[in-house]
C-alpha cells in the first residue's frame, strides 16, 4: 500500500529493501546507496545469529561410523616395472587385501574397532579404506610382488613384454 508509513506518501511497495520500505528520513543515503534506517534482508547463505539462551543440540551417544575412505597412492613407471605405492597408516599387513584384475588393482584395508566399551567422542580414523587404481600401461598382474613396511604398501607389476622399452641401435 502507498502512504501508510509517515513521510512515505506515494512511495511504491517495492523499494531498495526488497519489499521492506525505508523509514522516513531526511533523504540522506549511506555510501552504499541505502537510506539510513532501511532494513535489508540478510545476505544469501547467511544464517541469523543464534541467541546465547538457546542450548546446543544434545550430543549423540556414539559418533556415526565413517564410511570407507580412499587410499592415497603414487603410481610410478620404471623401464621394467609399474610400481604402486599406497599409504595405509594404522593398518597391519594382515589387514590389507590386494586384488589384480583387468589392468586394475584394488587395495582394501579393514581393521577392527579398537575401543570396545570405551566412549568414543570423535572418529576420524577410518576402519576401512579402499581404492581401485587403473594401471596406465599393460602389466603382468600374475607376476606382481607386494611388500608392506611402515604403513606403506609397495606393489610392483612387471610390464608386459610388448610395452617394455627397448633401445634401438644404428647399423
Amino acid at each position: 500500500m502507498r502512504g501508510d508509513v509517515p513521510g512515505d506518501e506515494g512511495a511504491p511497495d517495492e523499494g531498495p529493501g526488497f519489499g521492506v520500505r525505508p523509514v522516513a528520513s531526511s533523504g540522506a543515503q549511506s555510501p552504499h546507496g541505502v537510506a539510513p534506517g532501511t532494513r535489508r534482508p540478510p545476505a544469501f547463505g547467511v544464517q541469523p545469529a543464534v541467541s546465547p539462551d538457546v542450548a546446543p543440540p544434545p550430543a549423540a551417544e556414539t559418533p556415526p561410523a565413517v564410511e570407507a575412505a580412499t587410499v592415497r597412492v603414487d603410481v610410478v613407471e620404471t623401464p621394467e616395472d609399474l610400481v604402486v605405492l599406497a599409504e595405509l597408516p594404522g593398518y597391519s599387513e594382515d589387514e590389507v587385501v590386494l586384488e589384480g584384475m583387468n589392468q586394475q588393482v584394488r587395495i582394501t584395508a579393514e581393521r577392527a574397532d579398537d575401543y570396545g566399551e570405551e566412549r568414543l567422542h570423535v572418529r576420524e580414523r577410518p576402519l576401512r579404506v579402499e581404492r581401485l587404481v587403473a594401471l596406465p600401461t599393460p602389466v603382468d598382474i600374475e607376476s606382481a610382488d607386494a611388500t608392506f613396511e611402515d604403513g606403506v604398501c609397495r606393489i610392483e607389476f612387471p610390464k608386459s613384454e610388448q610395452t617394455r622399452s627397448h633401445r634401438i641401435g644404428f647399423h
